[in-house]
């Protein structure tokens, strides 16, 4: 019988997975590689105030830029989820790098989020063993805080 869902086939591949929290670029990347995600589609983490795991999505992409991403559905998602926080995390085949399309996503995601009380944890871009994050966020040593917390 095939996997339900993403999180259904992680949970088979590696159960850990589902209760560690998400604390680095490298542990975000590998929850990519172990839901096997291809390029170019995003990954879609949603994640509590402490960057343990509720769900995951493939949301397929169509091409560069934030009008290729389906964002209205992943603000649903996470507010379905009721999530505190959302990585976004994109396989590359070549380069890393954050170009124009990628800050602009990075951008609306913010902007979106802003408004749901949800945070943006990061935005990765990974490419084999090399992880950066587009816009400059980094995922947080420590749990997510509430906006306006101190």
């Amino acid at each position: 019988m095939a996997p339900k869902s993403l999180l259904d086939a992680l949970n088979a591949r590696s159960p850990a997975a589902l209760v560690e929290p998400i604390a680095s670029r490298k542990s975000a990347a590998a929850l990519a590689r172990l839901a096997g995600v291809p390029c170019p589609d995003f990954l879609l983490v949603l994640v509590d105030a402490q960057l343990h795991l509720l769900n995951l999505y493939r949301l397929p992409r169509a091409g560069e830029g934030v009008q290729n991403f389906p964002l209205g559905a992943a603000v649903r998602l996470a507010i379905e989820a009721q999530a505190e926080g959302m990585i976004v995390i994109q396989e590359r085949e070549a380069d890393p790098v954050p170009r124009r399309p990628d800050l602009e996503l990075t951008s609306s995601l913010q902007r979106a989020l802003e408004e749901t009380g949800i945070g943006l944890v990061d935005h990765l871009l990974v490419c084999g063993e090399l992880i950066t994050s587009a816009g400059g966020l980094s995922l947080p040593k420590t749990a997510l805080r509430k906006t306006g917390s101190p």
